[in-house]
């Protein structure tokens, strides 16, 4: 058990801590809405939004979280020069994030999506519009994307890696992935990743997925990513991720917290406290990355650095309708509630 004495420690050094966020970038809107009238145009029922925000998505949710925790946070981010793409940098720079290196490229969309919870009448329900790119990422902003990651390698203490791409149109193209990895092979940084589908891809790196996430990258089949997940089938991706990267792996288990596998073939398990009441578990396991990234760089060894992950993730499941984030007071709190219920 991590103790509160450690625990403040380890969040008084984030203070002191500059990490990197390289990868998928994107804007989150959130919006209620109420179907109101009929257009007079066409006839169709009238849609009216009553609340609209904006929220950083996907590795930008995590840079979010990695400055709320303390640290000073580097958006790497390659986004469109559109709208949304200003956008998420002006929300960025609001919630703390550093975006001087964020790069533009002006053929590409910015990815966004909306989350409107829509009332109709006694329903409610959610409807979702995405905003995506079918074209792949041009060289020219290939090229400018992997120079300012090598150059701003060398003044971090961390660097995470989050490729959300499941459609081949994301960031992380082969030759950025190959960057990234020739930064893990130096030493000088400490690299994380997570990865959606391809965790393999990148080496050799501290790696941390969910369980569905470590079983596809062994080469399971037939498993859904709402199945449950075997017992056999999870040591053996856990040990292997850890084998490969000669890295520790941390792999989420949802209300069972974590599970933390060494290079030599150990493994160590990392409970949580399941939150009581309404959930919401969009983004928890960005903000469990987050944690996981600073604790390390804070010196915590693996099992504090697992055990912090939890206790952020119990933070934000709570927070209802976005992608929240935990800031050092909350996770002080929320060590104390955890603590009293186990």
């Amino acid at each position: 058990m991590l103790s509160r004495d450690r625990l403040t420690e380890l969040l008084g050094k984030a203070r002191g801590l500059r990490l990197g966020i390289a990868g998928d970038f994107c804007l989150d809107r959130y919006g209620t809405a109420e179907v109101g009238g009929q257009s007079r145009e066409t006839g169709d029922p009238i849609v009216r939004i009553t609340h609209h925000l904006f929220s950083p998505g996907g590795a930008a949710n995590i840079a979010w979280n990695v400055a709320e925790l303390g640290a000073q946070s580097v958006a790497l981010a390659l986004v469109g020069r559109d709208a949304f793409g200003h956008t998420l940098r002006d929300v960025l720079r609001r919630k703390g994030v550093d975006t001087e290196r964020m790069v533009f490229d002006p053929a590409r969309q910015t990815p966004s999506f909306e989350k409107i919870r829509l009332a109709d009448g006694a329903q409610t329900r959610e409807v979702r519009w995405d905003v995506v790119n079918r074209r792949p990422v041009s060289p020219e902003a290939e090229s400018r994307f992997a120079q300012t990651l090598e150059a701003a390698a060398e003044g971090l203490d961390g660097l995470i890696v989050a490729d959300y791409d499941e459609a081949g149109s994301g960031v992380l193209t082969p030759p950025v992935a190959a960057c990234l990895n020739r930064i893990a092979r130096s030493g000088t940084v400490r690299v994380l990743a997570t990865s959606r589908l391809r965790i393999g891809v990148f080496t050799p790196v501290i790696a941390v997925v969910n369980d569905f996430e470590a079983v596809t990258a062994a080469g399971a089949s037939g498993v859904g990513v709402f199945d449950a997940i075997p017992r056999a089938a999870l040591e053996s991706a856990g040990a292997a991720l850890a084998r490969q990267n000669g890295r520790v792996a941390f792999v989420t288990l949802g209300r069972e917290g974590m599970a933390v596998f060494a290079p030599d073939g150990s493994r160590a398990d990392a409970p949580t406290v399941a939150a009581t009441g309404e959930v919401d578990i969009c983004g928890a396991g960005d903000t469990a990355l987050a944690a996981i990234a600073v604790a390390l760089c804070a010196g915590a060894r693996p099992a504090e650095a697992a055990a912090l992950g939890n206790i952020a993730a119990h933070v934000t499941v709570r927070k209802i309708g976005i992608t929240g984030v935990a800031s050092p007071e909350e996770v002080l709190l929320a060590y104390e509630q955890m603590a009293a219920r186990r």
